[in-house]
This record gives C-alpha cells, sequence and structure tokens, in this order.
C-alpha cells in the first residue's frame, strides 16, 4: 500500500514554525538567514490543489530552504514541476524562486538542537533528484518540496520531527 503525505500540512505545526521574519517581496539580508524556510502560493496550474491540501494554513503552495545568503543574492533549494509533472530539486536565487508569487513569507524553523547549517546540509544531499508527481513520502527517490523540507529536517535532528499526514 503506497503512502502519500500532505503536501503542505505539516508546515504550520505550531513547534517547526515560527512567526515571519520579513516581507518576502522586500529580500532583507539581515533578516535572513540559511536554513530559513521560504514559501509562496504561486499562479501555476496546480496551486489550488496544493494551497487546498493543506489541514491549516491555506495561503502558500510551495516551500523551499535558503541555502545561502550574501549582500548579492539570496539561493533557495526546492523542488518543483512543471505543469506536465518533470523537474527535479534545484538551487535557484530569490528572484526566481519568488518569480510570478502572489504571496510569501520566510519563516524560521524554532525545533530545539536543529541547526540551521544542518538542515542545508542535508538539503543537500537530495540535489538534482526527480520531482515525486506522485507525492509518495514513503520513497525518498523522487522528492516533492515539503517532503524536501521534511526529509530536511528530521535528519537535521537526527530524529523524526516531521511526519506525513
Amino acid at each position: 500500500m503506497r503512502k502519500y503525505g500532505t503536501i503542505i500540512a505539516f508546515l504550520c505545526l505550531c513547534p517547526v514554525i515560527s512567526s515571519a521574519k520579513t516581507d518576502w517581496r522586500l529580500r532583507s539580508p539581515a533578516q535572513i538567514a540559511a536554513g530559513d524556510l521560504v514559501f509562496r502560493r504561486g499562479n501555476g496550474a496546480w496551486t489550488w490543489l496544493f494551497v487546498g491540501a493543506s489541514t491549516k494554513e491555506k495561503r502558500f503552495s510551495h516551500v523551499g530552504i535558503v541555502v545561502e545568503n550574501t549582500p548579492n543574492d539570496c539561493m533557495i533549494i526546492h523542488a518543483e514541476a512543471n505543469d506536465l509533472g518533470k523537474g527535479k530539486v534545484r538551487i535557484e536565487p530569490w528572484h526566481i524562486f519568488f518569480k510570478g508569487a502572489a504571496e510569501g513569507a520566510v519563516y524560521r524553523c524554532t525545533y530545539d538542537n536543529v541547526k540551521p547549517e544542518n538542515i542545508v546540509k542535508e538539503s543537500k544531499r537530495y540535489l538534482g533528484a526527480s520531482f515525486d508527481n506522485e507525492f509518495d513520502a514513503s520513497n525518498d527517490s523522487k522528492i516533492y518540496c515539503s517532503e524536501l523540507i521534511m526529509l530536511s529536517i528530521n535528519a537535521a535532528a537526527g530524529k523524526t520531527l516531521i511526519t506525513p499526514t
């Protein structure tokens, strides 16, 4: 029996996310750090399916992790596919990640003993992995966006903190 993970549902669990750190339209390097989670709601064909899959927060359809923040740019790793389901885990600059976004936010993981640099390190293990358009959280050979977050945070913690629901 295949186990499917909810696309965005786990992202609103209180211990995982603190309040938004900055306005997503105004990238402020002093406020954004590697390991922060970046959320957006796009305008693509699948947006409303993903927004509707959330059990609590109905604002976002996609998530990534800040892997580097310099005075020149902010780089984000995320798993994304086109409208045909073809895609992969990749790193893109802030302006590409948020291009055409209708809404966005930056949050910080607040689990004790989960170092942001370890979240980044673990997320990079999946760089280049194919996008999982079946949303099967039981197999990490293919990855979807919130699964990347779940796997990265759990590995950084050394234990399961987030599970698919």
